[in-house]
């Protein structure tokens, strides 16, 4: 694509928005200058580039979208469709559509020009509620919504010809779905939970479970689809790499484990929420857009392994404890977001959101910006970083 040539010959800036679980964030760029802005009321639940990066939109807990211009740092449009909080948000290919999904169990489908509602969706049409993730199929004539709040639910792939559903897939019973991936082609999802993993048909809905030998004791920390959608990769929580043929089901196991990381509590949804602040739906693990690179971290380190091979191409280290990752699309930039908390005069937290970025081939620091913002609980969602190019 255009985009992409420009963005190889240096043309097309580099940007990212990293927003602190609150009511702000930063836009920043390699080799440019911060700017903190005020995107929502209140907390912002997800944030996305449109395909050319000159836009972004984020969604709120106040149930208003927002598309900025990442060149000017301010709002073009105020779309407002939903009654309760905003999950999730995607842009469809062309960058002419969005879709949404809330709290209030719609989903709704954007002119991301006009700001028009193109679409509204109900999931109790599909015997669901209150989905938290939502995906697009690269035709863009369909999409997808799961990942349910609570432990019961499944995923709904949505026909926006119709505007009917045309298929669910389940878990079995008490096992809660926390990722759903859509592969390259449309042609397969894949959903996990912390011990299990699934590959599905998406036009059939037939199944096959995936053998996580070797990786349960640890558990799944993000999933991703790889090398176009012949593998799916697995990042675990004892830093794995676990990959996956999509045809035969076969799992070779690659990259060095270590010891899973201390989860406090030992309440299994206070576990479960804790795990998802270390996924991939929240940011542990990031893939580029052809899956042949991925980033994985445990606390201060980083890891980009090349998914074929399982060689580790780089392994960086952050100065403060990283809470998500991105890739950029061409796989040579990796960001990470986290927190330094100190007590300030009062014996209050004081949150210190830092950014960095990273050179792949290198492992040069290219960038690093911090920002206050107010304390967020553990369980929150305490910072997302999202690179546009």
């Amino acid at each position: 694509p255009e985009d992409l040539v420009r963005r190889v010959l240096g043309l097309l800036p580099l940007r990212g928005v990293t927003t602190s679980g609150a009511h702000f964030a930063v836009l920043w760029g390699v080799g440019r200058d911060h700017r903190h802005i005020e995107a929502q009321r209140h907390t912002i639940r997800d944030v996305k580039f449109f395909p050319q990066g000159g836009r972004f939109v984020t969604a709120g807990a106040d149930g208003r979208v927002l598309v900025w211009s990442a060149t000017h740092a301010t709002p073009v449009l105020e779309l407002v469709g939903h009654s309760k909080s905003v999950y999730a948000v995607q842009v469809f290919p062309d960058g002419e559509r969005m879709a949404s999904v809330g709290r209030d169990s719609f989903i709704v489908v954007w002119h991301s020009r006009t700001g028009d509602a193109l679409q509204r969706l109900d999931l109790e049409r599909a015997g669901e509620k209150r989905h938290q993730t939502l995906r697009i199929l690269p035709c863009g004539g369909r999409l997808v919504t799961g990942v349910p709040e609570g432990n019961e639910g499944g995923a709904v792939v949505w026909d926006l010809t119709s505007g009917e559903p045309l298929l669910t897939i389940r878990q079995p019973p008490r096992i809660p779905m926390m990722w759903l991936e859509v592969s390259p082609g449309g042609e397969r999802l894949a959903t996990a939970s912390r011990r299990h993993a699934w590959l599905w048909d998406a036009a059939s809905g037939e199944q096959r479970g995936l053998d996580l030998s070797g990786a349960r004791a640890a558990g799944i920390s993000g999933i991703a689809f790889a090398q176009g959608g012949a593998r799916l990769i697995a990042n675990t929580l004892d830093a794995c790499i676990v990959t996956w043929d999509v045809h035969t089901g076969s799992r070779p196991m690659m990259g060095r484990c270590g010891p899973p990381p201390k989860l406090p509590g030992r309440n299994s949804w206070a576990r479960n929420r804790r795990i998802k602040s270390l996924s991939s739906g929240s940011g542990g693990f990031a893939a580029d857009a052809w899956g042949d690179l991925a980033v994985a971290f445990r606390s201060t380190a980083l890891t980009v392994w090349n998914t074929t091979t399982g060689e580790v191409i780089r392994e960086m280290s952050s100065p403060w404890g990283v809470l998500h990752v991105a890739m950029s699309r061409l796989g040579d930039v990796v960001a990470a977001c986290g927190r330094r908390l100190t007590l300030d005069e009062a014996g209050g937290f004081r949150a210190t959101m830092m950014t960095a970025a990273w050179d792949v081939l290198t492992g040069e620091l290219l960038y690093q910006v911090s920002g206050h913002g107010p304390w967020m609980p553990w369980f929150g969602k305490p910072c997302t970083v999202e690179l546009g190019f």
